[in-house]
């Protein structure tokens, strides 16, 4: 039979509520989403599973991941904006494996680590190019925090000019973008 399956991060965020399926008839979801509600910055993650099988056995037929920022710069009533980035696979071909075939190992790589809310920049941010990270150290992490920040302020005083009066820049549409952005990055 095919079953679907879905994968849940951060329920106190919930993107779609989740279910606890104890039994085919009963279903307990989520309560009300108040910390989206209340938080300036709130971040959810989920992946829907196509499985083919059963409990035991089974191949993976799709998965489709969605993970979302949502920023509130003031209020839900007045607003906000988000950013939804979608992954879709779906499995091409499936055949079995030999006992003698072989499987690359895969080299170790070394990665700092990190959580999906918070993050302390390892590496400056160039203020042109903010979403690409250099690969130069910065001399002093105090420093590049207080760089970091002044920037962020910067950001947003000029999206707020740009935003307001009477014609709205076409390009202030990309400053909230690049606050998040150097929100995250800066926690």
């Amino acid at each position: 039979g095919t079953m679907f399956v879905t994968k849940t991060r951060d329920f106190k965020n919930c993107h779609v509520r989740p279910a606890w399926f104890k039994t085919m008839f009963s279903v307990r979801t989520c309560a009300e989403c108040e910390a989206e509600k209340t938080l300036a910055l709130t971040e959810g993650a989920q992946v829907r599973y196509t499985l083919k099988g059963n409990r035991k056995n089974f191949v993976i037929l799709s998965a489709v991941g969605e993970s979302y920022v949502s920023f509130y710069p003031y209020s839900a009533e007045r607003g906000h904006f988000s950013t939804i980035i979608n992954q879709t696979m779906y499995l091409t071909e499936a055949t079995d494996l030999a006992d003698s075939t072989e499987i690359a190992r895969i080299a170790t790589m070394s990665m700092a680590p990190r959580s999906l809310i918070t993050f302390v920049p390892e590496n400056i941010i160039d203020n042109q190019f903010p979403f690409a990270a250099t690969t130069q150290k910065p001399k002093n992490m105090d420093e590049m925090m207080f760089s970091t920040k002044k920037y962020i302020v910067n950001v947003l005083k000029t999206a707020a000019q740009s935003m307001t009066g009477p014609a709205v820049l076409a390009e202030g549409a990309l400053f909230p973008v690049i606050a998040v952005t150097m929100m995250r990055r800066a926690n």
